[in-house]
Formats: structure tokens, sequence, C-alpha cells
């Protein structure tokens, strides 16, 4: 089995690795092991190779993709009050090009009957499915391996909240040294997979540091494709 590796994708800094954090007790929820990287019940990526233009608009760039054959998904995550024009019109894209939407909630919000807003659910197509996820990153839950497993897209697009936690667990992965490492230990996002991923500001709602954000943005990987207009980034 390969060894999975513990640190964040190259080109990312994680925030505060100058400062000495405490030493903290093991979470009682953790990413499970079997879903990390390399592991028995993970998903293998094989994408076709494709670089989008991120100069250009967002959409018609995923119709160029589309166009030559690359084969896309969405995955929603945590997308319970946020962007909802924004999401919303990714979602009506969606449908109209027969790109397959998975909608990923954290449990524990949904346990407490916490609903994604329904200005973007009223536009799922009927057979949009939603997966349950324990930990930041939608790669914690077993649903989310069986439904990227099943469509073995091309690439990932990503859309939801919040940019300093589930958003960056859920593209970068988490490690040490990041202030969200607390919560859940290790986390394993879609680059350490292999799934190229396609995102725009508009498509994000951020709560996070100044910090976190530049570091977010300044970002770069050959398999991340940020669209660079960032006019329509919700900031609290």
């Amino acid at each position: 089995m390969p060894e999975v590796s513990r640190s964040a994708p190259s080109g990312l800094t994680q925030p505060y690795l100058n400062s000495t954090p405490e030493k903290k007790e093991s979470p009682a929820t953790h990413f499970p092991n079997n879903l990390r990287p390399g592991s028995s019940n993970a998903v293998v990526a094989i994408p076709k190779p494709y670089t989008p233009d991120t100069s250009q608009p967002f959409y018609e760039e995923l119709k160029k993709a589309l166009d030559n054959n690359v084969k896309l998904v969405a995955c929603l995550v945590d997308a319970y009050g946020c962007n909802t024009t924004e999401i919303g019109e990714l979602v009506i894209f969606c449908r109209d090009h027969n790109i397959e939407i998975l909608n990923v909630e954290f449990d524990i919000y949904s346990d407490h009957g916490k609903e994604i807003s329904g200005i973007i659910s009223s536009e799922f197509p009927e057979h949009t499915r939603t997966a349950i996820k324990s930990t930041q990153s939608i790669f914690s839950s077993p649903q989310t391996h069986h439904f990227l497993r099943q469509h073995a897209p091309d690439g990932i697009i990503i859309a939801g909240e919040h940019f300093n936690s589930c958003i960056r667990a859920t593209t970068v992965g988490i490690k040490e040294g990041d202030p969200n490492h607390d919560m859940f230990g290790d986390e394993y996002g879609a680059l350490e997979y292999g799934f190229p991923v396609y995102t725009h500001f508009g498509l994000i709602r951020e709560t996070g540091s100044k910090q976190c954000h530049e570091e977010y943005k300044s970002f770069t990987n050959e398999n991340y494709h940020r669209f660079e207009d960032d006019s329509w980034l919700m900031r609290e």
C-alpha cells in the first residue's frame, strides 16, 4: 500500500507554522483511516489531462471542457445559506449540461435539522444525492467515494462554505499547523486523491482570517483551476 503523504500539496504553506502549538488531545472524531488516499476504500482518480484557461469566464470554460469530452461533477459543500444566487446558477448549469451533483452536508448540522438553502435545492435534478460527512472534508464520507467511483470524473467543481475550513479541507486537505487541525486531525482533499478542482470565488463563502484568505488565493497547483475574477467573493 502506498505511503500517504501527511503534508500539504506543494505550493501551500500551512498557516501559523512559525508558532509552536500547545499539545492537544486527539479529536474524538477523525478522518477514517480506510478512506485516506491510497487506502483500501479510497477512490482512485484517473483524470483525462486537460487545462482550462482560468482568465476566461468560468462557464464558457466549463462548456469548452465538456466539448473536449472532459467529464465533470459538482460537489456542494455545506450549502446551507451561502451565495445562493451563484450556487443556484451552478446547479442550473449542471442540470442543463448533464453534470452530476453531489450535495454534501455536515453531520453536526444535519443531525440538528439544519437544511441547505431552498433556493439551491429547488433547482436540483430529481436524482441528486446527498452525502453526510463526519469531518470538514467531503472525502470523510464513504458516499463521496462511491459517487466519484461510479462517475469517474476528470474534474470536480467545488462550491459552498466555509473558505477557511470545509472548502480548504475538501480541496487541499488540512494538516498539523493549520488552525482547524485541532478539530478532527489530518484531513484529505481532492488534489491529494488526484482530482483536478474547478472553482470560482463567487461559489465560495469566506469567514476566515485575512492570512488564510491570502494563502488560499495565492495557492497554485497544476490540478487546481481557480478562476481569476473574485468580484463575487462574499466576505463577512
